[in-house]
């Protein structure tokens, strides 16, 4: 069973020399156990620390036989260097306690059951057995938080008996040779074996980003601390460069941002129009061209939604009867259509095409349309359709 660490107790022990007691080598590296170690390794809703041994990179981290082992790439022994990324350590703590935070009061003030954490490198939370929740009740939260977090209570580490603990939690969360229990005034009392901030002021502040309705409740993404602040200095940086872009300042961002999209759906309008007036000269010229009533025909300068365009142009509008095939890249888009004045069935012409070049598709009497993988085969193929129409 995994004994406790004390130096979890303090959030800053972050370094320490320690005499190496067993190496294990593997495939990765080497799994080294120290008689000591000030890593945490992952667990409780909180992720390992990071770090180094002798300046060597810490990959992995694992309790074995009442030990942690780490993971280096190379062999080591004697007293080593154990370092752990304390801006790491930092920002992962003040999430945890910032949970404990959020959920002691949902669960007292509210009576949510805490369900799960959850946190990552952009934002960190926790899935909260709400029946109900809006964003008048996310905001209230976050001001009860906050307001706990001005009044900076100690966040205190104990080790209770079993009776002890009893009056707090359930039965089976006693169920440990040892137990370790974090306390937030009345606000929260629960088993953990996690890293704490020593108090609330380390948290900083609170600032709840959304929420999402799930099976069993509701997810509430929060940002806290060091990670609120890296990520909305991220977020500002961001922000500014797309102002500088749209030429705007930048609390007028939004504004800019709508100012080109309706610059773009009028550009892309007017690209339309350009396409429609094209399509119409091509299906002019196209008609002129071809005098006899059906056209069999291969077009490789149109996008297959102009192609198709065409060819309805072509059979409304100037009572002409196609086989034929557009070849876009390495594409093939067959349309098949009459004219009122012939009585082919296109779909079923359209069937024995498909089923020779695999293509997919379908179509009415009096048109049919589909396509695949191009092959040099199809307008010959047509032209050979077409003789028995004529």
């Amino acid at each position: 069973m995994r004994l406790l660490n004390r130096y979890y107790d303090d959030w800053m022990k972050t370094s320490l020399q320690s005499k190496v007691i067993d190496r294990i080598k593997e495939e990765r590296g080497y799994w080294i156990a120290c008689e000591e170690s000030v890593f945490y390794v992952e667990g409780g809703g909180m992720a390992s620390d990071r770090g180094t041994l002798n300046d060597l990179t810490v990959k992995a981290l694992k309790w074995e036989n009442g030990h942690i082992y780490h993971l280096v790439e190379e062999p080591l022994e004697g007293v080593v260097t154990q370092q752990v990324d304390v801006a790491y350590r930092r920002i992962k703590t003040q999430i945890h306690s910032a949970q404990h935070l959020m959920c002691g009061i949902m669960n007292k003030r509210y009576h949510a059951p805490t369900i799960s954490f959850f946190n990552d490198a952009v934002e960190a939370g926790a899935e909260m057995g709400f029946t109900a929740f809006d964003h008048a009740l996310m905001d209230e939260l976050e001001q009860l938080c906050n307001a706990y977090i001005c009044m900076d209570l100690p966040v205190e580490i104990v080790y209770p008996t079993k009776e002890e603990a009893l009056r707090h939690v359930a039965l089976e969360k006693t169920d440990h040779e040892e137990l370790r229990a974090v306390k937030i005034g009345d606000i929260d009392y629960n088993m953990c074996g996690c890293v704490q901030v020593p108090s609330l002021r380390h948290i900083q502040m609170i600032k709840f980003q959304r929420f999402e309705k799930t099976t069993r409740g509701y997810r509430i993404y929060f940002l806290c601390g060091d990670q609120l602040l890296h990520t909305y200095g991220k977020q500002l940086e961001a922000l500014s460069s797309c102002a500088k872009k749209l030429a705007v300042p930048l609390l007028e961002s939004a504004a800019g941002v709508d100012r080109l999209q309706n610059e773009l759906k009028a550009a892309k309008q007017e690209e339309q129009n350009w396409k429609n007036q094209y399509v119409e000269l091509y299906a002019k010229q196209m008609a002129e061209t071809h005098q006899e009533p059906l056209i069999v025909a291969e077009i490789d300068d149109l996008d297959t939604k102009m192609f198709t365009s065409l060819c309805s142009i072509l059979v409304r509008n100037y009572e002409k009867s196609l086989l034929c095939v557009c070849h876009h890249e390495a594409r093939a888009h067959v349309v098949i259509a009459h004219a009122p004045s012939m009585t082919f069935k296109a779909n079923a012409l359209f069937q024995q095409v498909g089923k020779r070049f695999a293509f997919k598709g379908g179509g009415s009497p009096f048109m049919a349309q589909g396509g695949g993988a191009y092959e040099a085969g199809i307008l010959a193929y047509l032209q050979e359709l077409a003789k028995d129409l004529t």
